[in-house]
């Protein structure tokens, strides 16, 4: 990749065009900041800009459903960034008593997001697939023609979704589905610049574990460090601030199944009980793929499950009808104490814009012990492999130029690969 200069970007277009498109208007000469919001925990992408009316913008009463328009890229030779939010709200701030400019603050959402809360899914799906469900949602509700990525589900479901919206639907559905490979079933459904994704938290980290570009040399970053002159290492891979934003806490570990969690169900048809037990001390490796040969529950009676049922936290009593209904319960224990563990160490940094980052994505991050002493020794600890959890796209005026700069603030998730 050719890379432009650090925290540099390249703007094809940047424009607002009013509803109709009677009027479009070039916003570079106005903006000063515009931020793009991603994260894995959020099913669309939002944004915000503000921006003087150092020229005069006609209309602005009329700005709301107005569409912005983006079109960039970081470097010379990649595919650029393509995006199209809808104005949802405007904020006038009024000159005060010496300035004679108005500043506007406008919050914009993606397209399907303004559509999403328009209608009602008004369907009830019988015997498919979570992921075929999610993909008629976005296709014949939200109508969207992005791509929809997914790791495909282990079982057929029903589900009666008349009167949801769809992202309330899509996240109905996601909560139910059981993985055909991993034994948590931690599926996230996002939008990133690609599309929608519909996975596993368990197959991001893998597939972030295996990234060719670490190989390669690129997206490795590095934090207080001279300035290389590698170019597996410049300037622009960076950190220019680095915090730990969550440190692990027993506590919260424990109230949340992380340590010891235990699921009680009955069938309401047959009357057996099933106990589920996790122990982390004893169950580290069941985040791996599924085998068929090894179950987390066993039949119990009643009386035992008066007796023992306190003895865990995270108690609860789900009734069961089916064998798919035992798996969904399995997936709720483990995936609870699989997520805990893993949003316990939360980095955030800073860094010069990189357009082909977007969450779910990869970096290594190259982190140093900090002691007393002169010379650059390796966190074994911190340095690894993470995924890009949250971004913030900021792009603003540059100081000496006409043009926009561009930053990255990530929150990232350790794939625990160094």
């Amino acid at each position: 990749m050719t890379v432009l200069n650090k925290g540099s970007v390249f703007i094809e277009y940047f424009r607002l065009t009013k509803p109709g498109g009677s009027t479009t208007i070039d916003l570079v000469p106005f903006v000063t900041e515009f931020n793009i919001y991603e994260s894995i925990f959020e099913p669309f992408i939002t944004a915000t800009a503000a921006f003087d009316d150092s020229l005069g913008i006609p209309d602005t009463d009329l700005l709301s459903g107005s569409i912005v328009s983006i079109k960039y890229k970081s470097g010379i030779d990649i595919e650029p960034v393509i995006m199209k939010f809808i104005v949802d709200g405007v904020n006038v701030i009024l000159p005060n008593e010496t300035g004679r400019l108005q500043t506007y603050s406008l919050n914009l959402v993606s397209e399907e997001s303004l559509r999403a809360i328009a209608i009602r899914v008004g369907e009830i799906y019988k015997d498919m697939a979570p992921e075929d469900m999610i993909q008629h949602i976005l296709t014949s509700k939200i109508k969207t023609n992005k791509e929809f990525y997914y790791s495909k589900t282990g079982s057929i479901d029903s589900m009666n979704c008349s009167s949801l919206f769809p992202f309330q639907a899509i996240d109905a559905i996601k909560k139910r589905a059981v993985s055909r490979s991993y034994f948590s079933s931690s599926y996230m459904f996002f939008e990133n610049q690609f599309g929608y994704c519909f996975k596993t938290l368990e197959e991001i980290l893998s597939d972030a574990a295996k990234d060719p570009n670490i190989e390669r040399g690129d997206k490795n970053f590095y934090f207080d460090t001279p300035e290389p002159a590698s170019i597996k290492q410049t300037a622009w891979r960076k950190i220019e601030v680095l915090q730990k934003i969550k440190q692990q806490s027993l506590t919260e570990k424990i109230m949340y199944g992380g340590e010891k969690s235990q699921i009680f169900a009955y069938n309401l048809d047959t009357g057996e009980h099933f106990q589920f037990n996790y122990n982390e001390t004893q169950d580290v490796n069941k985040f791996k793929a599924i085998s068929p040969k090894r179950e987390l529950y066993s039949k119990v009676s009643p009386d035992e499950i008066y007796t023992t049922g306190d003895k865990l936290s995270n108690l609860m009593v789900a009734p069961v009808k089916s064998q798919k209904e035992l798996n969904r319960i399995q997936k709720e224990i483990l995936s609870k104490a699989y997520t805990t563990k893993l949003f316990s160490n939360i980095l955030r940094m800073e860094i010069s814009g990189d357009s082909r980052i977007t969450v779910g994505t990869a970096a290594k991050l190259n982190i140093p012990v900090i002691n007393s002493f002169t010379g650059v020794e390796t966190n074994e600890i911190s340095t690894g492999i993470y995924i890009f959890a949250r971004i913030r796209h900021m792009f603003r005026p540059s100081e000496g130029s006409t043009g926009l700069g561009y930053r990255q603030y990530c929150e990232m998730i350790s794939t625990g690969v160094s």
